[in-house]
């Protein structure tokens, strides 16, 4: 046999096994005698859902900040206990202030007694212009001002600079905080010396938090950048509180099919803190779903678009088919399904790994 009959003679077994799967690769492969796959399986049945996602999720601060004074000194006091709530402006820690209060009464009098001898000064400088006027004829040029007269007057712009100083030295003897948040960390302790700037404690900002939650990858299309979210702390709180999805898949997990996204939420009232569990409703656009399936039917094919595996025919002749669906929304483990299914189909929710379209399957329950 020549090399080109054996090329030709393979290449009508190749044509004959593509003819024979039609595209689908997998039934050149199986055995006809193969014995039914077990599976789960959940009929569907009409439960109208509004289009949502509601899932839990996770608070984290969106910034932290360490705080200093604008000068150097020796802490005497904290106003506030590690953990305290704070809001923006409140005294968290001060120097020794009487000793500072001190120094601006002093540069205070100091500035009062020059300017008094600057007064004096000004008065008998005008009583000796007056003379000299009064001596001099009409076109004589006026003195200027005496050398102990100028001495005065930069002796009182001193003791002004000293008052001012004082007083810049006296707020900066009290650590205020700049924003509401949680004084949730001390570097310092009280009687301890610190520079101007060194840290003294830590501030975790709750002005606005950032509250991140996860969704299977195959939900993505529900979301997007810039739509808005409720987020509530519990079934007791009263009202939500409103969010804005800020990020989608900055921190997805490909092994796991799991999509994290990011919402940025208002908290004024500081009732949201780093590490609490939140429920959040996402609204989606969108009719309301007819159907609702367990998370665990869900597929992802390698188009990334989402399917699932249904039980069709009767009896011994059960097979598997390929459904693609259609979502609008998610609460908890179910996902509500708008289109892909009807009322009575089977899907499989457990036994999905080990099958393929058209194997045969049997029904964990009914025969198995």
């Amino acid at each position: 046999m020549g090399f080109r009959s054996i090329v030709h003679g393979w290449g009508i077994v190749a044509a004959c096994a593509v003819a024979a799967c039609e595209g689908d690769f997998t039934a050149v492969f199986s055995s006809p005698d193969r014995n039914p796959v077990p599976v789960h399986v959940e009929t569907v049945s009409s439960e109208r859902s509004p289009p949502a996602l509601v899932i839990p999720g996770v608070v984290e601060a969106k910034s932290t900040r360490t705080l200093g004074f604008r000068a150097s000194g020796r802490i005497a006091r904290f106003h506030v206990e590690q953990g305290a709530r704070v809001a923006a402006g409140d005294a968290i820690a001060e120097f020794d202030l009487a000793q500072l209060e001190a120094e601006q009464r002093s540069a205070r009098t100091n500035l009062v007694r020059a300017q008094a001898r600057r007064l004096e000064a000004a008065r008998r400088e005008g009583g000796h212009r007056h003379l000299l006027e009064l001596a001099a004829v009409a076109s004589a040029p006026v003195a200027s001002p005496s050398i102990e007269l100028l001495l005065h007057e930069a002796e009182v712009r001193y003791a002004q600079a000293l008052v001012e100083r004082s007083r810049s030295r006296l707020a900066a003897g009290v650590l205020r905080a700049p924003a509401n948040g949680i004084v949730d960390r001390r570097y310092r302790g009280i009687g301890e010396a610190v520079l101007a700037g060194a840290p003294v404690v830590r501030l975790t900002e709750l002005d606005i938090v950032v509250t991140r939650a996860s969704l299977p990858r195959a939900l993505q299309p529900l979301l997007r950048v810039g739509g808005s979210a409720d987020v509530r702390l519990g079934e007791e709180a009263a009202a939500p509180l409103s969010g804005v999805i800020v990020s989608v898949g900055g921190g997805s997990v490909a092994a796991t099919s799991e999509l994290e996204f990011e919402i940025r939420v208002e908290n004024p009232l500081l009732a949201l803190r780093p590490g609490m569990l939140v429920a959040i409703t996402i609204p989606v656009e969108g009719p309301d779903a007819l159907y609702t399936i367990p998370l665990a039917a869900v597929r992802r094919g390698i188009d990334e678009r989402p399917f699932t595996f249904v039980v069709v025919g009767r009896g011994a002749q059960l097979q598997v088919e390929r459904r693609r669906l259609v979502f609008g929304g998610l609460n908890g483990d179910r996902v509500a399904v708008v289109d892909g299914l009807a009322v009575g189909d089977r899907v499989v929710t457990h036994g999905q790994d080990l099958v393929t379209v058209g194997d045969a399957v049997g029904i964990v329950g009914e025969g198995l």
